[in-house]
This record gives C-alpha cells, sequence and structure tokens, in this order.
C-alpha cells in the first residue's frame, strides 16, 4: 500500500475505535440533566454557572470544561459569548436543536433512549457478539398464528403457531414487536384483558410511532 493510504486508514481506523468516546460524553450530559439545566437558567451559561449548578470540585472543573467543549464539537451545544454588566465577556453554552431533545419532561425527549441504550447492561452485551455468531442454542419463536405457525425451524430454532393473547409458553424472555398504530390501543386492551401489566408509550418523531410496552 502507498504511504498516503496507509496514513488515511489509520485514520479511519481510530475514528472507529474512539467513536465510543462520543456515546460516554453523551451518556454523562443526560445522568447530569445538562440540558434541563441550561433550559431552566433560561440562557447560555457560563463554565462557572454550570460547575456551580452541578456542585462540582474545584480541582475537577477544568474536566467538565474538557467535557463541554467536546459535547459542542460534537453538535449537542453551541459556544456563545456573552457579556454581563460590568463584567468581561465570557464563553457560554447554549442549547441546539439536538440537545432540545434530550430535556427531560418535553415533547419529543429521547433521554430515556439513551438512558436504555447506554445503559451498561444493554451496552456490555455488544462485547459477546463474538460468542453470539458462535451461539448454538436453542431458539423459539412465538407469534400469532399468521406469523409461526406455518413456518418449518432447523436444529436450534422452533417455531410455535397460537395465539399470545390467549396464553404464552414459558420462556427466559418475552419481546414485543412495535405493533401498527392505529391497532396499539386494540393490542393493549386485549393485554390487559388477559391480565398482563404493561404500559404502552407512543409518541412521534417526524411521524413515525414508537411504541413502547413495560413488564
Amino acid at each position: 500500500m502507498a504511504s498516503n493510504d496507509i496514513f488515511e486508514g489509520q485514520v479511519h481506523l481510530y475514528k472507529l475505535l474512539f467513536a465510543f468516546y462520543d456515546s460516554l460524553c453523551l451518556k454523562w450530559c443526560v445522568d447530569q440533566s445538562i440540558p434541563n439545566i441550561i433550559r431552566n437558567h433560561g440562557q447560555p451559561m457560563t463554565l462557572h454557572e454550570l460547575a456551580s449548578t452541578l456542585k462540582v470540585p474545584q480541582a475537577k472543573v477544568s474536566g467538565v470544561h474538557r467535557l463541554m467543549r467536546y459535547l459542542a464539537h460534537i453538535g449537542l451545544f453551541d459556544t456563545v459569548r456573552i457579556q454581563k454588566e460590568d463584567e468581561e465577556e465570557k464563553e457560554a453554552y447554549a442549547l441546539t436543536f439536538v440537545s432540545k431533545l434530550l430535556i427531560r419532561g418535553s415533547d419529543h425527549c429521547l433521554s430515556p433512549m439513551v438512558d436504555l441504550i447506554l445503559d451498561p447492561t444493554m451496552s456490555s452485551s455488544h462485547q459477546q457478539l463474538g460468542k453470539w455468531v458462535h451461539d448454538h442454542g436453542d431458539q423459539t419463536p412465538f407469534a400469532l398464528a399468521l406469523g409461526t405457525e406455518n413456518l418449518s425451524g432447523s436444529n436450534n430454532l422452533s417455531y410455535i403457531g397460537g395465539d399470545m393473547f390467549q396464553s404464552v409458553p414459558k420462556a427466559d424472555a418475552v419481546l414485543l414487536k412495535k405493533g401498527i398504530g392505529r391497532n396499539s390501543y386494540k393490542y393493549k386492551l386485549k393485554y390487559q384483558n388477559q391480565g398482563w401489566n404493561l404500559h404502552f408509550q407512543e409518541y412521534s418523531l417526524y411521524n413515525p410511532h414508537i411504541h413502547q410496552a413495560t413488564f
């Protein structure tokens, strides 16, 4: 390979290698409720104001500064210059259309999605992709009669037909796929009538319907 190709390959590889840092910084931002703090402040916040609200020890303020600068670099915040009366101009952090989606209690809030995807239990499972590829454990999908009843299985895969609104086979876990928007309420009533303790949350972002079921 030419030296230029090697250099470009290394750059791309390092980008992939350290891509996880974006997610970790995002998780820190959501865990500390920084979008809510800035929104409640009513205007862009300086590093001193943010550190004071977070009650960050003085020795770690520089670390918060680096985190906020990086979050601004990847588009979660804007850096602006503000000047208060009898004070010199200072750098402050303002919300962007991205961080506004992380304000808890607001419409289209995606902070719960961040909590879910970046939860250690969820994220650590991706460390087992190699084992998953070579896993020969048995799997048994179960769905409504129109879904899998007439499908044939394989050595480690079995299909069970039937109506899950009537009974559900014993299993280690149950995964519910998202329902069709117009029928979500009907599904909810059927689940409740069968004694399932479910909570369905539906919201729309750029029009798609998202349904979340919680046991």
